[in-house]
């Protein structure tokens, strides 16, 4: 094939127009190292001034711009170079170049890319980060200690949550979880995996906003080997993979990317993915479960949602109480994280009764992670084995946040028929 047959091919190539559309850098040689295509990725990054098509790259190496070139190393010594460290006037680059073929076999050029090392190292380091944030998830996963489950059940709004639970643990529907931050609904989530049908299989969970935005889609649904720059040779699973035949909690469903809501709205419908760098469709059977913290109808309604998504996600939809909204857990809670806390720092404390009515006046409004939290504090550092009602010493900052907005005023609300020292008590605080 002639070099200007072999520019007339790649001229007519559909992804010409996306490798333009790339910030990668992209060069195609001929079999003598002439520039027959560069994206104008390439000519930014090494502020080259057109034209170059035509240019033999070894033009650069003898001027002294660049020691080595990637494409004609390729070239000479007949072998892919993968990730191949130069310096182009001063400036760090990684550049990998692969070899063209014509149908005889023959070596007819090259395709180099070119990206910026920094960018590169940048990338690795999310990459790692990823690899650490799934080794904790797994860890979780893998984890049955035998240990007292995290959930109260004493107000009738968190035991409808739970008997909600039991009706469906005989079915795997898809299941929106809907409450504040803190409120539990990964416990939830937990919950229904251990009653339900799927309870000797794996439950996953995945954080949707804390997983870089493009790292999302290699996580849930992996990749092949050397889908991309510093991917595994062998490929790797996703979650998708790792929870199949279980459940796959999806919190803070909100924070999914737009991009990745169609991929997952196929995957709820297709009951199948495919993994990065792929073309075959994998099954998956999966019950999933969602969670988020914001209103999702309210962001169908602004466009950064998608409405078919929200349906297909709220099959079974399941509120999750605030703690202000479920009060009669509240002292069951502080003693339930007193005696975590107490065998974790090795401890006899309790709490006195005006202590534990105090702290069943407050709104919490980072509900119980916020109320954990602040038992575990009273435990490490409250003197003696008793936390009084002196020993709650909050800031007037935190008091006015534990107060929450409906006490604007310091108005004494009455919700229902208290002792009278509890009536005073809550009096005084307020005043």
């Amino acid at each position: 094939m002639s070099n200007a047959d072999l520019a007339l091919r790649i001229k007519n190539i559909n992804f010409k127009r996306i490798l333009q559309e790339s910030q990668t850098g992209y060069v195609i040689t001929d079999e003598k190292g002439c520039i027959l295509f560069h994206n104008q990725a390439y000519v930014d990054m090494l502020q080259l001034p057109p034209p170059i098509i035509g240019l033999n790259i070894q033009q650069w190496v003898d001027d002294g711009t660049t020691k080595f070139s990637v494409a004609l190393m390729a070239l000479r010594e007949k072998r892919r170079i993968i990730r191949a460290s130069i310096i182009w006037k001063s400036i760090p680059y990684l550049a990998t170049s692969e070899l063209i073929h014509d149908p005889d076999g023959r070596i007819i050029g090259t395709v180099t890319n070119l990206r910026s090392q920094k960018e590169f190292e940048s990338f690795q380091d999310e990459i790692k980060k990823s690899r650490l944030m799934l080794q904790d998830l797994r860890a979780a996963v893998e984890h049955t200690d035998g240990s007292e489950p995290d959930f109260i059940a004493v107000s009738k709004a968190m035991r409808d949550v739970f008997r909600t639970a039991d009706v469906i643990k005989n079915m795997d529907p898809t299941i929106l979880l809907w409450g504040e931050s803190g409120v539990g609904k990964e416990v939830v989530a937990r919950y229904i995996h251990s009653v339900g049908l799927r309870g000797d299989k794996p439950f996953v969970a995945v954080n949707c906003g804390a997983i870089p935005e493009t790292l999302l889609e290699s996580e849930l649904f992996g990749y092949a080997g050397g889908s991309f720059t510093g991917a595994n040779r062998t490929g790797k699973k996703g979650v998708l993979e790792a929870a199949n035949g279980g459940i796959l909690f999806l919190d803070e469903i909100g924070d999914l990317p737009l991009a990745m809501q169609v991929k997952l709205l196929r995957v709820l419908e297709n009951r199948s993915y495919t993994r990065v760098g792929e073309h075959m469709e994998r099954p998956v059977d999966l019950q999933f479960i969602s969670a988020s913290h914001q209103d999702l109808a309210q962001k169908v309604r602004e466009g950064t949602f998608r409405e078919d998504l929200y349906y297909r996600l709220n099959v079974v939809p399941i509120r999750v109480p605030a703690l202000r909204d479920r009060r009669d857990d509240i002292t069951p809670l502080c003693q339930f994280f007193l005696s975590r806390y107490n065998q974790k720092y090795g401890q006899k404390k309790q709490f006195s009764a005006r202590a534990l009515d105090f702290l069943s006046t407050l709104d919490w409004p980072g509900n119980i992670r916020q109320l954990k939290n602040t038992v575990e504090r009273l435990v490490a550092t409250c003197p003696g084995d008793v936390i009084r009602r002196e020993d709650l010493c909050f800031g007037i900052d935190e008091m006015d946040r534990l107060r929450g907005a409906a006490d604007d005023g310091a108005h004494v609300q009455v919700r229902s028929i208290v002792a009278m020292d509890r009536a005073v008590a809550e009096t005084e605080r307020q005043l």
